[in-house]
């Protein structure tokens, strides 16, 4: 993930968080190209006690082995009857 790419939803990240939408981000982190600043605002909105949640993935044993690399975002919207 990058911070410019994520920098893109942003907005809409914490407008769903603002009316109790729920995110999780899978990330993979073995391409090594996964952006600090934006693993931090992540990091630092898992931790704040909004409904979002954040899980990273990397497989030490797998330098040169290619990983499923998937880009890729669900949404669901909940409408009120």
């Amino acid at each position: 993930m990058k911070y410019s790419g994520f920098s893109l939803i942003e907005n809409e990240i914490n407008e769903c968080l603002r009316n109790n939408g729920k995110i999780k981000f899978l990330l993979g982190l073995d391409f090594r190209i996964t952006d600090p600043k934006a693993l931090k605002m992540l990091l630092r909105m898992a931790r704040s006690g909004l409904n979002l949640k954040l899980f990273c993935f990397s497989d030490p044993w797998a330098d040169d082995t290619p990983v499923y690399h998937l880009e890729k975002a669900l949404v669901r919207k909940k409408w009120k009857a």
